[in-house]
């Protein structure tokens, strides 16, 4: 990709890696923000390294005191930016029409990991 798309590849990777699109998602269930205990019972394992590099690109944010070097506490509380926003309901957009065109897919390595969280959290 050339020098102009390279924040785009950037996000592309980070949402492919495993449990970054079901932190997004799971955050966007939850009204855009809710603490390392709701989502885990829900099923989302939030990383520390995933969520800093969402952080850093501006995707979320951390409510109240803390860093996230460490792993989170339980009653750490995680939001959304509108960034952040834009892109959950951009997953729950592309999981609704894969339901119903998923044989029109391009078989991308990233694509299959997506599309199982997103498949997972748009039930």
């Amino acid at each position: 990709m050339s020098g102009h798309n390279a924040p785009r590849r950037r996000l592309l990777d980070l949402i492919a890696e495993p449990g970054v699109a079901d932190i997004l998602l799971g955050l966007r269930n939850h009204d855009g923000a809710a603490t390392i205990a709701q989502l885990k019972a829900v099923g989302v394992t939030a990383h520390a390294r995933h969520l800093r590099r969402l952080t850093v690109t501006g995707n979320i944010r951390q409510i109240g005191a803390g860093s996230l070097d460490q792993e989170p506490g339980p009653d750490t509380i995680i939001a959304l930016t509108r960034a952040g926003q834009d892109i959950a309901e951009t997953l729950r957009r592309i999981g609704d029409w894969s339901q119903r065109h998923t044989g029109n897919l391009a078989p991308h390595p990233w694509w299959w990991r997506c599309r199982t969280a997103l498949v997972r959290l748009t039930r």
